[in-house]
């Protein structure tokens, strides 16, 4: 049983105490207790309070998919990419080399391309896909960029994931 009335308005009127207690005794006999409203309404509040506290971290962000695939020939370089929004939209991309490049190089070209297509699309968490497990271990760490020029672009494509 709620009331909207203070104790001392109660009790110090007869006839709201005497309302009081046969309430109080008709409810006992059934197992009802009564509480006051403002108690009620505190711990709503607390309980609002706990219930809708979020950490940011349990927030997830969209997550994007990266395909990235290049190749280097005597006669031809390469690169595609596939980029896949958190909603499942598609956007691909081809281009062309016009110098020579090892394979390697080509796949790093790529990698950068589409991460920067993937940031100006909006992404702000990449999970990113590629064939060639040297520049995949590279990015990860496992194995170190070797050369000045790999170097470059591990360094070029880590500040890009960062």
């Amino acid at each position: 049983m709620l009331m909207n009335h203070p104790l001392k308005q109660v009790l110090s009127s007869p006839e709201l105490y005497e309302k009081m207690v046969k309430c109080v005794v008709e409810l006992s006999e059934l197992g009802i207790e009564f509480h006051s409203r403002l108690a009620i309404k505190a711990q709503v509040l607390a309980d609002f309070v706990v219930e809708l506290t979020y950490d940011k971290a349990c927030i997830s962000t969209p997550t994007w998919d990266l395909y990235v695939e290049g190749s280097s020939t005597s006669m031809d370089r390469g690169a595609g990419i596939v980029l896949v929004s958190s909603q499942g939209d598609k956007f691909k991309c081809t281009a062309k080399l016009e110098y020579p490049s090892s394979n390697n190089e080509v796949e790093y070209e790529t990698l950068l391309v589409g991460g920067k297509l993937a940031l100006a699309a909006g992404a702000k968490k990449i999970i990113i896909y590629s064939y060639l497990q040297l520049v995949v271990n590279q990015i990860q760490g496992s194995y170190e960029a070797q050369g000045e020029k790999m170097a470059k672009y591990f360094v070029k494509a880590k500040r890009l994931l960062e």
